[in-house]
């Protein structure tokens, strides 16, 4: 297990795939623009609640080529993706994110995606 709290930067490199699943104590992630990654699995990331927001930031994940996300339940806050043509008319179910509190405006700019959002009282 690793004790990193953080991840950012990393811009405008060539990354395709990485493995988040060793980072348990990641809480948040920034960054990651204009890449080549394909997916991304944050499910067993426990502690991440925050996709973009390094002095606020929107951009997280913005101009890859991503075309799966899943996410943990513990997510609160969600910025950045645009950009990421493979997305367009996707669904992206994050039912199980019953603590999410912010989606950017932004978030999913000009893809036309469908968020299956929970359901709150």
């Amino acid at each position: 297990m690793h004790k990193l709290v953080a991840l950012g930067g990393f811009n405008n490199n060539k990354i395709e795939n990485f493995d988040l699943s060793s980072l348990e104590n990641l809480n948040e992630i920034y960054g990651f623009n204009n890449n080549n990654i394909k997916s991304l699995d944050f499910s067993s990331l426990n502690k991440l609640e925050t996709i973009g927001d390094y002095y606020d930031n929107n951009k997280t994940f913005s101009n890859n080529n991503i075309s799966e996300i899943k996410f943990n339940d513990e997510i609160k806050k969600i910025k950045g993706f645009d950009g990421n043509i493979e997305l367009f008319n996707k669904e992206i179910d994050i039912r199980n994110c019953v603590n999410i509190e912010e989606i950017d405006k932004e978030a999913f700019k000009d893809l036309n995606v469908k968020l299956i959002v929970p359901y709150k009282n």
